[in-house]
């Protein structure tokens, strides 16, 4: 560069400086210091969500299928390898190892094998099945009269 020639602002403060740059790297480690811990909780809630959400649907399609087809229906839960499925459907659903899992039918105490059945006329044979993982907890509730679910959680 010749002595006297001073080059335009422009050209002089384009791009950003290393401080600047280091800034923005502080601000997303401690944005991320802070989110990070928030998350970690979070996949055995999803985990227990989506098994609740999914238990619940099969108790209400098998209700739907009695009593369309005016045929019992059932839906097995075996606690011990931690598998849910339809009677007649050979793709049985895995529970997630994070999620506990406790079933009671009728006025029966908890069991390993739970059988819910479900009557042409939309009864079944009631009970509640009790899902934890780590704080997360959720029953799906069976009403025998009825054989209405709902499902009842504390995310």
């Amino acid at each position: 560069m010749i002595r006297g020639q001073h080059r335009s602002p422009v050209e002089t403060e384009a791009g950003f400086t290393l401080l600047e740059l280091l800034v923005v790297l502080v601000i997303i480690a401690v944005t991320a210091a802070i989110a990070l811990p928030k998350t970690r909780g979070s996949s055995s809630a999803l985990a227990l969500r989506s098994t609740a959400v999914g238990i619940a649907a099969e108790f209400r399609t098998a209700r739907a299928d009695a009593i369309r087809t005016s045929t019992s229906r059932s839906v097995m839960i075996d606690v011990a390898r931690r598998k849910y499925w339809a009677d007649g459907d050979s793709n049985a659903h895995q529970i997630p190892a994070a999620v506990e899992v406790t079933a009671t039918i009728g006025n029966s105490g908890p069991t390993a094998l739970a059988t819910l059945n479900f009557e042409p006329d939309g009864s079944s044979t009631g009970g509640k099945i009790s899902l934890s993982a780590g704080k997360s907890k959720a029953d799906i509730i069976v009403d025998w009269m009825t054989g209405a679910t709902q499902v009842d959680r504390s995310f």
